[in-house]
């Protein structure tokens, strides 16, 4: 096991009212902890996501963002807390970022998968992937795809955007 394995397992292993600061620190200086987080992905995935969850986590979250997508296209008892922890990314990376690796994971064969990015981008209000996503699954002749594009078409014409987000967009 690497070092910065073991920093990461010592911080799942803390009670939640233990503070992590020195050990983010630590982990922080490991050029290989994104891999430590994402090898504790798979068996450790609540505990893994719910250390993530938290601000210091941020930078780390990032490292492993393909995972986290990975994760946010199906459906499982952690897919808020997967959503909680990719909402915590600095937003000008998840909008350069999230698009191109969620793209990735949708293929004629994936049902659900449209619908879990809709929610997801419609969630943490990224409304430039929310319409990728609905121009790439546009036409389709899966019913469940159809039903998506149809549900999301409303939401991107609603007014849950704001202000901000209109401005962008035109």
């Amino acid at each position: 096991m690497t070092e910065a394995a073991e920093i990461w397992q010592r911080i799942l292993n803390l009670e939640p009212d233990e503070d992590p600061g020195p050990l983010v620190l630590e982990l922080n200086r490991h050029p290989d902890a994104g891999d430590a987080v994402k090898s504790t992905l798979t068996e450790r995935r609540h505990r893994s996501l719910t250390a993530l969850a938290r601000p210091e986590f941020a930078r780390l979250a990032s490292q492993v963002l393909p995972s986290l997508v990975y994760l946010a296209s199906t459906a499982h008892r952690d897919i808020l807390l997967v959503r909680q922890v990719i909402g915590g990314i600095p937003r000008p990376e998840l909008e350069d970022r999230i698009w191109p690796l969620a793209q990735r994971h949708l293929s004629p064969d994936a049902w659900e998968e449209p619908r879990r990015f809709a929610e997801l981008f419609t969630e943490l209000r990224l409304r430039q992937p929310l319409s990728h996503l609905l121009e790439a699954i546009s036409g389709s002749d899966d019913v469940d795809w159809q039903e998506v594009e149809e549900e999301f078409k409303r939401v991107l014409q609603s007014d849950i955007w704001g202000k901000d987000h209109d401005s962008q967009s035109q």
